[in-house]
């Protein structure tokens, strides 16, 4: 993935081919075709590999801390990105342009739903862990969108992606913990100009 990658920072995902990813790679092009399959599944590779890298950080799964266990991961998401943020933006780009839906899959929206079940008993149970997770899921793949279209910059990806799970948190947290993020929406509220 990685010649995948410093392709995509010379050049548009259009524009990068499974011949030239081989040709980075050292490989033979069938190589790449047998491996991974066609330049699509090499853009979903990358990206998934991203996915990978949120997963091999440190867990904070605290049901003490149960905002805290979500939103680690969604930070972890935006910093994975945005640390490669050319060959991010593109490889997303690319794939809501012929593939949406498929990018940060199953894996992002397993973790997800792993977590939730850890601190459930925070909410009210008027929403499923799997449903809670998806809401949250798809809210940080809409950021992620607008952040490969140049609609929001690197430093609002986070806030923007960490604003919208608060708000599916909000909505079936108990009393005390919905109190919490409502100060923490109204906080990051006054820090956006």
């Amino acid at each position: 993935m990685g010649a995948t990658r410093e392709l995509l920072r010379e050049r548009e995902a259009a524009k990068v081919i499974v011949v030239d990813i081989a040709e980075r790679a050292g490989v033979a092009p069938a190589t790449v075709y047998n491996l991974i399959g066609t330049r699509d599944e090499v853009l979903v590779a990358v990206l998934d590999g991203a996915a990978a890298c949120v997963a091999a950080g440190p867990d904070l799964v605290d049901p003490a801390q149960p905002v805290e266990t979500v939103l680690d991961l969604i930070w972890r998401t935006v910093e994975v990105t945005t640390g490669d943020p050319v060959a991010f933006r593109r490889a997303i780009g690319a794939m809501t342009d012929t593939s949406p839906g498929v990018f940060l899959g199953t894996s992002l929206k397993e973790m997800l739903v792993d977590r939730l079940r850890v601190v459930e008993g925070s909410f009210d149970g008027s929403v499923s862990s799997e449903r809670l997770a998806e809401l949250i899921h798809t809210g940080l793949r809409g950021a992620l969108i607008s952040w490969s279209y140049g609609h929001l910059a690197d430093e609002e990806l986070g806030p923007v992606a960490i604003e919208l799970a608060l708000h599916v948190l909000g909505t079936t947290a108990r009393p005390d913990i919905a109190f919490d993020i409502k100060r923490r929406l109204i906080s990051l509220t006054k820090e956006q100009p």
